[in-house]
């Protein structure tokens, strides 16, 4: 997808103008091989109506129910603390959020825990 072109506009401002929240960052990192994490920090290229976002963590084909309630640091980021140890192996963190603009965004992204 290419950003649309505006003449004589700052590139941040362009940005703003692109529909849906964006996953920019996430701690543990995709991919990353991590000791296993307190919590899940996941932040959005946009504002988030919290009450329409959802974090899952998975582990193969199962819900770990490993979350406590999903919290915000900020507007644009997304905390789910762990409630329960995890154990070695790849985890799956699932989401859903909305952003300002009320239109769903759904992803996911996996990490090891060494």
């Amino acid at each position: 997808m290419s950003l649309p072109t505006v003449p004589n506009t700052p590139a941040t401002v362009v940005l703003r103008l692109l529909p849906h929240a964006k996953l920019k960052s996430s701690l543990p990192a995709a991919g990353a091989s991590v000791a296993a994490p307190k919590e899940l920090r996941l932040t959005f290229s946009e504002g988030l109506e919290l009450k329409m976002s959802r974090v899952s963590l998975w582990q193969g084909t199962t819900d770990t129910h490993a979350l406590g309630e999903l919290t915000a640091d900020g507007g644009e980021t997304l905390v789910a603390r762990v409630v329960k140890p995890l154990a070695k192996g790849a985890y799956t963190v699932k989401f859903t959020v909305a952003g300002e603009d009320g239109h769903p965004m759904s992803g996911s992204f996996t990490f090891m825990i060494q």
